[in-house]
């Protein structure tokens, strides 16, 4: 079976499929206990660059939407010193891992749930500093928005991290392009509504939803893989496919297996993704 037969397949099964909360939250559990040290390893620096552009983080009550193992939550409370942190994510894995993860500190609350139904419930003005780091891109993003904004307090920031609708998989040879064109296809079919283009239209969201003295920079991370078993391990192990691969069904034996062969016979070096992101800063 060929590479264009493959991803045909996939797309099949991914156009006209919605992601639900039950996927998100499996996939996730999947990853929980691995999770901390891939984000460590990658993106670090780039939160201590979005707490330096956040100013003042100490004395100052944070909701972390999407917390995951919460070693975001355990950056800020070994760096600075929060009056509260409080982390909520879907997956039960998650938050076993977060409650594990913030063991030693005692001004943090870890909470399960969907972090769009639990906004609703969480009194206007609660917040100083909202983060939402990874997370915008299962969500609605002017919805989302809204909600966040009425929790936060007057002069409130919200801090993101997100994925853009722009990610590049370089390659240097013909059948390594092939393959990346067909996973381009893939990633082309799945709606594109809860992730921002680029730094306009993000600022656009954020503007609309009412918050001031908007930044928005764009950065990006490469990453390095030799071969593209090691780069679909990564995919799945980083989260960057998490629910969609409830609905593509990766498991699928015939497929997987058929995959794996041809990959077997390319044996290509050099393999690369450059990962797009925007980072913002918006006050209320």
């Amino acid at each position: 079976m060929a590479f264009g037969t493959i991803f045909k397949q996939t797309l099949l099964r991914v156009q006209g499929k919605k992601l639900s909360v039950e996927n998100l939250a499996s996939s996730y559990d999947r990853i929980s206990t691995n999770y901390t040290s891939i984000f460590n390893s990658q993106y670090q620096d780039n939160y201590f660059d979005l707490f330096k552009r956040l100013g003042e983080v100490n004395n100052k009550i944070i909701l972390d939407l999407g917390c995951g193992t919460a070693w975001l939550g355990q950056l800020l409370s070994s760096t600075y010193s929060p009056l509260l942190y409080h982390g909520i994510d879907i997956s039960t894995g998650m938050i076993h891992e977060a409650r594990k993860t913030l063991a030693e500190y005692s001004k943090v609350k870890i909470e399960h749930g969907d972090f769009q139904e639990i906004l609703k419930q969480i009194p206007e003005a609660s917040y100083d500093i909202v983060f939402l780091t990874w997370s915008l891109k299962f969500n609605n993003i002017d919805k989302l928005l809204t909600k966040i904004i009425r929790v936060l307090k007057p002069g409130g920031k919200l801090a993101i991290l997100t994925e853009t609708t722009d990610s590049d998989l370089e390659v240097n040879t013909p059948l390594q392009k092939l393959i990346a064109n067909n996973i381009n296809n893939v990633v082309l079919a799945l709606p594109k509504t809860y992730l921002p283009q680029d730094c306009r239209h993000l600022t656009y969201f954020l503007n609309e939803a009412g918050f001031k003295q908007t930044i928005v920079w764009q950065k990006s991370a490469v990453h390095n893989f030799s071969s593209v078993n090691q780069l679909a391990a990564w995919t799945r192990e980083s989260g960057l496919l998490a629910a969609w691969e409830q609905i593509i069904d990766f498991e699928d034996i015939q497929l997987i297996n058929e995959f794996h062969t041809l990959l077997g016979q390319t044996s290509p070096e050099n393999l690369s993704v450059k990962r797009k992101f925007l980072g913002s800063i918006a006050r209320k």
